[in-house]
């Protein structure tokens, strides 16, 4: 029994050993990233410029009202607190008569959707003013 004991403690003090080694196999990293990310990186390292368009694409429009001073302070309110939360540009937009806050730049329709369904998840005060409108949006190119 000791000696069985014995045996066994030397092998695992063993493996133990051998684990504390490096492995050169483990010495190195692969990072895999979209190309797009490397391009921008190639980009600001150059200097190049990005240029902006506009072209016809979507929105999630989540407030509209015409009344002319509550409306606007409730709409530059609104952008002023959703703005920091979410991942898509948030706009204030005055088309007469009424002020209007809209999501986002996408260029389909189901992205719009998709966003839409996410944004009222997490706020679902926003469920029975939230839509999917066409706009211009903003890219880059």
């Amino acid at each position: 029994m000791r000696k069985t004991t014995l045996i066994l403690l030397s092998l695992l003090a063993a493996a133990l050993l051998y684990a504390q080694s490096p492995l050169d196999s483990l010495r190195y990293v692969t990072v895999h990233q979209d190309s797009s990310i490397t391009k921008l990186l190639m980009d600001k390292i150059s200097g190049a410029q990005r240029q902006e368009i506009l072209i016809d694409g979507f929105r999630v429009q989540v407030y509209s009202s015409n009344e002319q001073q509550k409306g606007k302070a409730e709409a530059l309110s609104l952008e002023k607190m959703l703005a920091p939360l979410l991942d898509q540009k948030v706009y204030v937009v005055y088309l007469s008569p009424s002020w209007k806050v809209r999501i986002g730049d996408f260029t389909t329709f189901e992205e719009a959707q998709n966003y839409k369904n996410e944004l009222v998840t997490l706020y679902p005060e926003l469920q029975a003013t939230s839509y999917v409108i066409g706009d211009q949006i903003r890219v880059i190119q």
